[in-house]
C-alpha cells in the first residue's frame, strides 16, 4: 500500500493492455489476493465482495494452482469445496469447458466420498500423505494435467480478464 492508502499492485486498463498473458494472471491474482491477506477466516465474505468476474478468476486459479501441485486431493484438504462450484462457474465463464466438466465430477466424488477421504486426514503430514491411498479423486488428476492439451487455461484465462478489464481495475 502506498500512503494515500493506494494499492500498489493496482490494475489499470492500460497495464493489463501491457502484459503478457502470464504476467497478467499473476498480476490479478496478486490483487485479488491482498485483499484477505492475513484474513483468512473472513475469505468468504471478501471474497463475496468481488465482483462475478473476480470470483470466478480466483476460484479457478486457486483449483488449478492446488490441483497442479499436489492433485485434487490437496485442493480438497486446503480448501474443502467452499469455492468449487465457484471454479466451475468461472472454467465455464472462461470457456474452458471440458476443465468445468471434470471438476463438476470432481465435487461430485468428493461430496459423496468426503467422509472416506478426510477419515485419514488427521491433521499431520502422515494422515495427508496417507490420504492419497486408494483416493477416489486420483485418477482424475492425470485428465486435468492432460485437459491442458485441449485448453488453454492460460490463453482463455487473459482473454476473459481482456475482455471483462473494467470488472479488474481499481
Amino acid at each position: 500500500m502506498t500512503t494515500n492508502g493506494q494499492n500498489s499492485k493496482a490494475l489499470t486498463i492500460e497495464k493489463i493492455d501491457s502484459l503478457t498473458d502470464r504476467d497478467l494472471l499473476f498480476e490479478v491474482f496478486v490483487n485479488v489476493a491482498e485483499r484477505y491477506t492475513g484474513q483468512t477466516q473472513k475469505k468468504k465474505e471478501i471474497i463475496s465482495k468481488l465482483t462475478q468476474e473476480q470470483q470466478a478468476f480466483y476460484a479457478l486459479t486457486v483449483l488449478e494452482m492446488e490441483v497442479n501441485n499436489g492433485g485434487f486431493n490437496q485442493y480438497y484438504y486446503n480448501q474443502e469445496d467452499e469455492f468449487a462450484d465457484l471454479a466451475v462457474d468461472g472454467f465455464k465463464a472462461i470457456g474452458a469447458k471440458k476443465f468445468a466438466e471434470l471438476v463438476t465430477r470432481a465435487n461430485k466424488i468428493y461430496r459423496e466420498e468426503k467422509k472416506k477421504i478426510a477419515n485419514k486426514q488427521d491433521g499431520s503430514l502422515q494422515g495427508f500423505s496417507d490420504s492419497y491411498k486408494d483416493n477416489p479423486l486420483n485418477d482424475l488428476d492425470k485428465e486435468f494435467y492432460n485437459l491442458y492439451k485441449l485448453e488453454s487455461l492460460t490463453t482463455l484465462t487473459a482473454d476473459y480478464v481482456r475482455k471483462n478489464k473494467s470488472k479488474f481495475i481499481n
